[in-house]
């Protein structure tokens, strides 16, 4: 994915002001809620979005990506730059789509749960 791209779109099909969400964006979010204060975010919600994150980056891992470590540090620093974004993109990119969309299925079958 260029870094050009938006993680975040309107989403046109959703008069409530829903948004579409790039892998990469999936990716930060889930590091979000993974090192959300406690205050913000549930035991359950933080355990889910760091899983999520563990598996979007053994995947990464798996496909080359080796700063996954730095990304995950900038993550729990809460840090937002164009440098978060790149490792993001680069971290999606070396996972490959299918892994993603395995990550995706996962999640899904967790909101079941």
């Amino acid at each position: 994915m260029p870094n050009n791209q938006p993680l975040f779109t309107p989403n046109p099909d959703c008069p409530e002001g829903g948004c579409l969400i790039s892998m990469p964006g999936l990716l930060l979010m889930m590091g979000t809620y993974a090192y959300a204060p406690d205050d913000e975010i549930t035991p359950q919600g933080r355990a889910k979005a760091a899983d999520a994150l563990g598996r979007i980056l053994k995947a990464a891992r798996a496909g080359g990506f080796t700063q996954g470590e730095i990304l995950e540090t900038v993550m729990a620093r809460g840090e937002i730059s164009h440098r978060v974004k790149e490792l993001a993109c680069a971290a999606v990119a070396a996972a490959g789509n299918e892994a993603m969309l395995e990550v995706v299925a996962h999640m899904q079958g967790q909101c079941r749960d």
